[in-house]
């Protein structure tokens, strides 16, 4: 670096040299001063003692190792972050971006390092973003790309929800006895009723006394943790308790209703907070409250899930699949408790019971380990990636399942024993009971249902029924009688003011009609059509796969919401078979439509598809016109196969791993 001219300044002054150039990266430079005396004095004083900088504009070098390798998303693992820079002062780290600073802890001649504990947030490929600071303030970037094992199931899981082949003794037990020991609730006057949740279901229900109780701790509230649970409350005007663990005299963490101003701004909130307390006293110790703030609705299930990261000293609450809060909890390190696991009310002091609940609980599920975003909602970024066999939480119900391996085709609906498609896999045990016309014909992957306009079972003139006109279709059928004497009636199978999920294989044969493969019935509407349908784009109509939901159960003013998928019907379609699946998501109030596996359209409704009390129909939809009595319309043409009714909605994920290979 060629020095620069020397400068000088008046007395109590400020000044800045000439500039210099030509530095290099790494050379150490100097610089000295003097003071002189003005004229006509001129004495000068001896230079200042040099002044010494080097010249760094280098960032830093940072990198990443896994230390010890956690278990799964949501567990703990260690990491070291290390750079061969001896002048780092400090590192970076985080899962989205490096925001987290940490200080070396190890310094040597090769460099400075430090391990942190953080838990993965998900299954699979994980990258930990890296900085590293120097003491210029440069920064380098790093990064970490490592893969975590599949995640780890509940520890204990109660469904408190019965149904055919779950009675209430089952809906109690434990259904994983094998993870942290068999741990049963205890039941104190809660009592099991239709809550709404499943057609021939009932829920676990408080009327405000009464809980559920396991004989001991499950959790290690000390460690990271989390809860999921299905919550319908009944009443909002109270405080409430859905779930805690004791210790010896007061609550460790609850999962509670609050009506009280947590956003604070003078107005009353209704919030589900998943709340921490700071000690084991007899009073209400203070707390830390994570919430979601008014998404609670009276009368409506929704699910919540909870979690406390220990390493990351974090509370976490979500709300049907939506994280609400994340909030800081350095304060709060967690403490062990020793008491049981309480269902409805919790431990304000030995023999205080306070905040009882009222409302009903199904599939409650605890974790000994941080839950994390991809057990709810699955990997959105890639479902192929998914591990579904450990995604429980938000798992649907199959509620029906027609495969048509044993039905039998519909001459007469006068003949015993035939025009009809058992269930005899899910135990809910609903028929679809066929009209006359339905054939049942085999294919490359069994039997499947046919349906058209005409009795077409054999070309013979001398057939009663020979060119009769039909309308063909099924509906969903429960036995009244019993299995010597059944005596079947149509019944509804799906709660559609609830989250639910529909997948059906089709076979087109004809590409220039309106047509309704799946149905719920209402009292003038269909609560859902599942099928074809003509969409203008361009001023040019087409058909194409689409899912329609009117916008109420009425017959006047009458308006429909459209989800359709983007590709138009072409004659390639026509005579080949295609899976279509639809899934509502009653807490978002997002329809969303999928083609052969693949999301092809989504939607969210302004309003709540309505509830019906009305069957499933296949092969046609329920319509109530002004003019006429009501009707099942826009008939089937072609062949439908696997029938599938879900209540609950499946994630994307989920979807793409039904699929299965199409029929030729």
């Amino acid at each position: 670096m060629t020095a620069p001219a020397v400068s000088s300044t008046p007395a109590n002054t400020l000044a800045t040299s000439a500039v210099a150039s030509g530095a290099a990266n790494g050379q150490t430079y100097q610089f000295r001063v003097k003071g002189t005396d003005p004229s006509p004095y001129n004495q000068s004083s001896n230079p200042s003692a040099w002044c010494t900088f080097t010249i760094d504009t280098q960032d830093p070098t940072v990198t990443g190792t896994v230390a010890v390798q956690p278990d799964g998303p949501g567990k703990a693992g260690q990491f070291t972050i290390s750079s061969p820079n001896t002048d780092v002062t400090k590192f970076r780290y985080g899962w989205n971006a490096a925001v987290t600073e940490v200080t070396p802890t190890t310094s040597t001649a090769s460099g400075k390092s430090v391990i942190v504990t953080l838990t993965p947030p998900k299954y699979g490929l994980n990258t930990l973003y890296l900085q590293g600071v120097d003491a210029t303030g440069n920064v380098g970037d790093g990064s970490l790309t490592f893969t975590v094992d599949r995640a780890s199931p509940a520890v204990a899981r109660w469904g408190l929800e019965t149904y055919p082949g779950v009675a209430a003794s089952a809906a109690t037990a434990d259904l994983q006895p094998g993870l942290a020991g068999d741990t049963p609730l205890s039941v104190n006057a809660v009592t099991w009723t239709d809550k709404g949740r499943l057609v021939d279901g009932t829920q676990a229900t408080f009327t405000g006394s009464g809980d559920l109780m396991t004989s001991g701790p499950v959790l290690d509230t000390s460690k990271s943790f989390g809860f999921a649970v299905w919550v319908k409350l009944d009443r909002l005007d109270v405080f409430q308790n859905l779930l805690s663990q004791d210790g010896l005299n007061g609550t460790n963490f609850q999962l509670e209703y609050r009506p009280d101003d947590r956003s604070g701004d003078g107005v009353a909130d209704k919030s589900l907070c998943f709340t921490m307390r700071a000690s084991d006293i007899a009073v209400s110790a203070p707390g830390m409250f994570d919430c979601s703030i008014n998404n609670v609705t009276a009368g409506q299930w929704m699910h919540v899930a909870a979690a406390f990261d220990a390493p990351q000293r974090e509370m976490r609450i979500w709300t049907d699949g939506v994280l609400r809060q994340q909030i800081a909890a350095t304060t709060f390190p967690g403490w062990a408790s020793a008491g049981p696991v309480r269902v409805g009310d919790r431990m304000l002091g030995p023999g205080n019971i306070a905040a009882p609940f009222y409302g009903a609980l199904a599939d409650l599920q605890l974790f000994d380990r941080a839950i994390v975003q991809e057990d709810l909602t699955g990997d959105d970024t890639d479902p192929d990636q998914a591990v579904e066999g450990e995604r429980g939480i938000l798992n649907a119900i199959q509620v029906a399942q027609w495969d048509f391996e044993d039905a039998t085709p519909c001459w007469s609906t006068t003949i015993a024993n035939t025009c009809a498609e058992p269930d005899n896999h899910t135990g809910f045990g609903k028929r679809l009971g066929f009209t006359q016309g339905v054939e049942v014909l085999n294919g490359a992957a069994g039997n499947y249902a046919n349906f058209d306009d005409q009795q077409l079972f054999w070309d013979d003139p001398s057939d009663p029924y020979y060119g009769t006109t039909t309308r063909e279709y099924g509906v969903s059928q429960r036995n009244t009688g019993d299995s010597a004497n059944p005596v079947w009636q149509d019944a509804p199978v799906l709660k559609t003011d609830q989250s639910f999920t529909v997948t059906a294989r089709v076979h087109i044969d004809a590409l220039d009609k309106t047509m309704t493969a799946v149905a719920a019935k209402g009292v003038t509407q269909s609560a859902f059509y599942l099928g074809t349908r003509p969409e203008v784009v361009g001023g040019v109509s087409t058909y194409r796969f689409e899912v329609m939901v009117p916008t109420g159960d009425v017959t006047t003013s009458q308006t429909y919401v459209h989800v359709f998928a983007p590709e138009a019907l072409s004659i390639d379609d026509e005579g080949m078979w295609h899976d279509l699946a639809v899934t509502y998501d009653a807490g978002t109030r997002r329809i969303s439509l999928f083609v052969n596996g693949a999301l092809k359209a989504s939607q969210v409704l302004s309003n709540p598809i309505f509830g019906t009390t009305g069957p499933i129909s296949v092969g046609g939809g329920w319509v109530t016109p002004v003019t006429r009595a009501g009707s099942y319309t826009e008939p089937w043409f072609g062949g439908i196969d696997d029938v599938n009714l879900y209540q609950g909605a499946m994630t994307e994920a989920q979807v793409a791993a039904l699929n299965p290979a199409p029929e030729l």
